[in-house]
């Protein structure tokens, strides 16, 4: 078990910070606190005095262990040469394969609004900075609860972590703006900074309708995969792939997931499997159901001995210094979330060759 974690939070972030080709170092993993506090209920609560409770603060996980990595003299962490990176909830958090980019959220306040800003975080010095004008001269408009994928390719051997994750940009998707869901796609890469992509949305070649509280997950070959989520009036339980280009919907075979929002998703990288864990149907939170797919259209509903409660807003990444079970190196590891029993501040991962959840 850690000896320290993070405090308990419903919309916390995890983003895998992978192995770049030829880097010598490990996958790391961060965790920049969103919302925590608040009651038992499905959506995030509020504390005593019906205010937000936010945190900014920052968290590496070692493959046994939570560190704060944050500031520790100042109340607000990550003071750089473009001052503190404001409280904020609802932001996109992905790795351009140097650094941990933030795009927008919901500002501390009800003056703050939406945000419209990009920030950098750098792992060897643990800092934040606002990205330079010229990366964000085209930018996309404020949002909150949009999505990050962290492209990238990297060669699955099934029983030990890749060698090197080469990473091409982040896929951000989906968000909501003041009035409306959003349905754009924008990329950023590292040393362009961000640029729209425009794709077919027809009858014929139709693209996901839009929906927040979804997953945007990336594989191995580049390609990023969306499941789920809420929309106006609908949730849903479909699932897209995009490939850099285009959106092409995928028809599911074997065990039925059913609609749902708020649940995680990430890729293992090591055995090359998707895994789907929990979520919540409206206003209920579902039961602790974990799936499993090797492609990302044939799923398989798991019955592990072990397993977190069902939980909305928790959040999966892989990481490649974490080994549980009978694999070898790397898995997929989950953190937080809201149970009916409240917050928590557990940290799980999963074993995909034996197919079993172990509390870390």
């Amino acid at each position: 078990m850690p000896t320290v974690s993070p405090p308990a939070c419903y919309s916390s972030y995890l983003v895998n910070q992978g192995l770049n080709a030829g880097a010598s170092s490990r996958t790391t993993l961060y965790c920049l606190q969103g919302l925590g506090g608040g009651t038992a209920s499905v959506d995030p609560g509020v504390n005593g005095s019906n205010q937000p409770y936010l945190s900014n603060q920052c968290w590496q996980w070692s493959g046994t262990n939570w560190s704060n990595i944050s500031s520790a003299s100042s109340a607000s962490p990550f003071i750089d040469t473009n001052g503190v990176l404001p409280l904020r909830k609802g932001m996109a958090l992905g790795f351009d394969g140097t650094n941990i980019i933030c795009y927008g959220g919901e500002g501390q306040s009800s003056t703050d609004g939406i945000l419209q800003d990009t920030w950098s975080f750098t792992g060897s010095t643990n800092t934040w900075a606002k990205a330079s004008s010229t990366l964000t001269a085209t930018s996309p408009y404020g949002r909150t609860d949009a999505l990050m994928a962290s492209l990238c390719t990297a060669t699955v051997t099934g029983t030990a972590a890749p060698v090197s994750m080469t990473y091409s940009g982040i896929a951000m998707y989906s968000g909501k703006s003041t009035w409306y869901n959003l349905q754009e796609m924008w990329n950023w890469t590292h040393s362009a900074g961000w640029s729209q992509t425009t794709y077919t949305n027809t009858v014929s070649n139709p693209a996901p309708a839009a929906r927040t509280r979804t997953t945007f997950v990336a594989d191995n070959a580049g390609n990023a995969w969306l499941f789920g989520g809420k929309g106006t009036t609908q949730l849903f339980n479909d699932m897209w792939k995009w490939n850099g280009t285009t959106f092409a919907q995928q028809t599911l075979t074997g065990a039925t997931i059913s609609a749902r929002y708020g649940h995680s998703m990430a890729y293992d990288f090591t055995s090359g499997n998707f895994i789907l864990f929990g979520g919540a149907s409206y206003d209920a939170v579902l039961p602790p159901q974990t799936f499993t797919s090797s492609n990302g259209t044939s799923w398989t509903q798991q019955s592990p001995t072990n397993s977190p409660m069902g939980l909305v807003g928790a959040q999966m990444a892989y990481d490649s210094a974490t080994t549980v079970g009978s694999r070898h190196t790397g898995c997929v590891i989950l953190f937080g979330g809201r149970s009916y029993a409240g917050l928590n501040n557990l940290t799980w991962g999963y074993d995909a060759v034996g197919n079993s959840w172990y509390q870390l």
